[in-house]
């Protein structure tokens, strides 16, 4: 990069699972390479920010008000348990990506759950 004492340049991306949210971009001054754990460490903080920017982006949507409440149906508490199974996280984190992926698709939560429930779907990267 002319003109910056830019000498290396990392690009991780943002995913979860299936979805891809974008990428996260370090530089440095040194040009080695990052080290085992410092490379362990950035993709932890890369999957962290992925779901906080999908969190954020999610509960400031205006489109369908009250329609993806996390305690809406059981059949979505039963998609949850589901997701957190194939994809070994957190419950908070498998209803982000059931209603991430509900919004990506189009379609309302409940109708996502029903889906992954009946395993018309999955998750699973």
């Amino acid at each position: 990069m002319s003109g910056l004492d830019v000498n290396a340049v990392y690009s991780l991306p943002l995913t979860i699972g299936t979805l891809r949210i974008g990428a996260v971009d370090l530089y440095a001054m040194a040009t080695n390479t990052l080290t085992p754990t410092a490379l362990v460490e950035a993709c932890a903080l890369a999957v962290m920010t992925a779901t906080d920017v999908l969190r954020h982006a999610l509960e400031h949507r205006h489109d369908a008000p009250g329609e993806d409440g996390p305690h809406s149906r059981r059949e979505v508490h039963q998609a949850t348990g589901m997701v957190i199974a194939q994809m070994r996280v957190n419950a908070a984190d498998a209803l982000l990506l059931i209603r991430a992926h509900a919004y990506a698709s189009g379609r309302s939560v409940r109708e996502t759950a029903a889906d992954i429930t009946a395993r018309r779907i999955t998750l699973q990267p």
